[in-house]
């Protein structure tokens, strides 16, 4: 059973946020907690109130003991951003993206085992690089440079 919380609209990057998220993942909740403690950033005190919360739903609705929970899941997802605008020079005007997030926090029963499909964690499957080093890994560099280096057997 997953317990979850969210925190809506968070008006930070979600870049800035998941760099705090992806410390605390796979921990038990209880030290994810204490190391967010610990934590020098604003993303922090955020994400460990997301973190609260979502223990506390997993005592009062499911009846878990805090101590056997473990974080199967934590992301900060992009949230809506507010447009503005700067003045630049001879009347032109610059973007600024004011962006925001939904830091989620996702607690497990205390079988301590992962969510049911697979166990890569979810940014290799969303992370453009890392699609490209699956897509591209086998295929060679230069085909002229290959046929080249690998030398042929005669039968």
């Amino acid at each position: 059973m997953e317990v979850q919380a969210i925190l809506k609209n968070f008006r930070m990057s979600p870049q800035k946020v998941r760099e705090v998220v992806r410390q605390i993942q796979g921990m038990n909740a209880q030290e994810a907690l204490a190391t967010l403690a610990f934590v020098q950033r604003k993303s922090a005190r955020a994400v460990a109130k997301t973190l609260q919360s979502a223990i506390a739903n997993a005592e009062n609705n499911h009846g878990l003991k805090p101590e056997t929970l473990r974080i199967h899941r934590a992301y900060a997802q992009t949230a809506g951003s507010l447009k503005r605008f700067t003045p630049k020079a001879r009347g032109s005007a610059g973007p600024i993206i004011k962006r925001s997030s939904h830091p989620l926090t996702g607690n497990g029963d205390p079988s301590g085992t992962l969510p049911s499909g697979n166990s890569a964690p979810w940014w290799s499957k969303t992370n453009r690089f890392a699609r490209s080093l699956r897509r591209n890994w086998n295929r060679p560099r230069c085909p002229r440079s290959r046929s080249s280096v690998m030398p042929t057997v005669a039968a």
